[in-house]
């Protein structure tokens, strides 16, 4: 969802919101009022009818099934991830967000455009240094703006050559391992401000969006998914931290249940997953409840135990 994102991200967007919020509002008061006439009492309940279709109107134009509006990315000073280390290789992209050119695109087609990396280089670049360039594409915030986490990353992978270059290294899977490995959820405390803390949160995100693919978990040997699952489980008690959600557990989760379905003889099956809402959980990437991500949980713990 867009506005989550832009908050999440970075708080100043919070006035942009509320903005949006009170222009609809007022929308919607001429349009009731001009029904009703003047003369009509205006209750409680309405007023209450009213706030709420004006702070959810902004959120359901927005978060729809398309990219974010070239308006809505002109706001966005670009995605700035915090990367842990750098590769002298990745690309660096000529163009990024906050920049006048940046400024100077008039659509988001322009800004796609832009953003590819062009070919030769594509293809001299390793494996390491395209995770970096992937997770350094300034347009990689686009994966938050559809219905769905799985949704989001396919139209940015069919959109972006990086991403489709690395998702055919046929070591794409160990060396996201080790990158994961090397990233310390415990590190958001080190960040000061929001906007740090978002920025941090959200690369967790964006990796284990890369490790949820399918052709990234088939890259791997069935010892490393399993190191993963591990991995994730260990991230997953450490995201209890204040300052992590629980859409940013969600994600790790998501990474889990995919592992546990291409691992384990049962693949996951839990009764009544369809009206849990297991099986879109694992398939798109929406948001389940937290019964279901702690009955994931308790599964891989069992499936690690088992040795």
């Amino acid at each position: 969802m867009v506005w989550f994102h832009l908050v999440r991200n970075d708080m100043r967007y919070v006035p942009l919101y509320l903005v949006a919020a009170g222009l609809v509002l007022g929308a919607i008061a001429v349009l009731v009022r001009s029904i009703l006439g003047s003369g009509e009492e205006w209750t409680k309940k309405r007023v209450i009818w009213l706030i709420c279709l004006a702070l959810f109107l902004p959120i359901a134009v927005l978060s729809c099934d398309r990219p974010v509006s070239h308006e809505i990315q002109q706001l966005l000073p670009g995605t700035q991830l915090d990367l842990q280390e750098g590769h002298t290789d990745s690309y660096d992209f000529p163009i990024k967000g906050g920049t006048s050119e940046w400024a100077a695109f008039r659509t988001h087609g322009e800004m796609v455009a832009a953003c590819q990396v062009p070919e030769p280089i594509l293809r001299e670049l390793s494996t390491e240094g395209l995770i970096e360039t992937c997770l350094n594409y300034p347009l990689i915030g686009d994966m938050g703006m559809y219905n769905s986490w799985q949704q989001g990353f396919d139209r940015v992978a069919a959109r972006f050559n990086g991403l489709q270059e690395l998702l055919q290294r046929p070591d794409v899977g160990t060396k996201l391992l080790e990158h994961y490995r090397r990233m310390e959820p415990a590190g958001i405390r080190k960040k000061s401000t929001s906007l740090q803390k978002g920025q941090y949160a959200v690369t967790f995100q964006y990796v284990e969006a890369l490790l949820a693919q399918e052709a990234v978990l088939s890259s791997m040997t069935a010892a490393e998914r399993r190191s993963l699952l591990a991995e994730c489980l260990g991230k997953v008690r450490t995201k209890q931290e204040p300052d992590y959600n629980v859409v940013d557990v969600a994600y790790t989760v998501w990474v889990m249940g995919r592992i546990l379905v291409m691992d384990t003889p049962d693949g996951l099956e839990l009764e009544g997953q369809t009206e849990s809402g297991l099986a879109h959980f694992l398939e798109e990437g929406s948001f389940v409840n937290e019964q279901v991500m702690g009955e994931i949980l308790t599964r891989a713990e069992q499936y690690l135990a088992d040795g």
